[in-house]
């Protein structure tokens, strides 16, 4: 196991523009800034830093590791409202000593 920094950014997009949709978006979207695991960036909106444990010792496995580890975060939000057909999370994570940003949609 190792650990390793990492920073994440996202935006949270409506499907479509029914009332029902932008309501789950605002709740998925509010939901997502107070998360506490997390250091929230006090100047970058909807960034976060923090730490992972990744198991894995190959670097495509710990890539997809580090991003399983933030899906499914989000999807207990999405799945907490409901949300999840409605509502788009766009994510870019970048993990220290892994390379490139891995961008993604939940």
């Amino acid at each position: 196991m190792s650990n390793h920094c990492f920073l994440l950014t996202y935006t949270v997009k409506t499907r479509d523009n029914s009332y029902s949709s932008q309501e789950k978006t605002d709740f998925v979207r509010q939901e997502m800034s107070e998360i506490d695991c997390w250091v929230k960036l006090s100047n970058v909106e909807t960034t976060f830093s923090g730490y992972f444990n990744l198991d894995e010792t190959i670097k495509c496995n710990k890539k997809n590791e580090a991003k399983e580890k933030i899906i499914l975060k989000i999807k207990s939000i999405l799945n907490k409202y409901d949300a999840f057909y409605e509502v788009d999370v766009q994510c870019a994570i970048m993990v220290e000593g892994l390379g490139e940003p891995i961008s993604f949609y939940v």
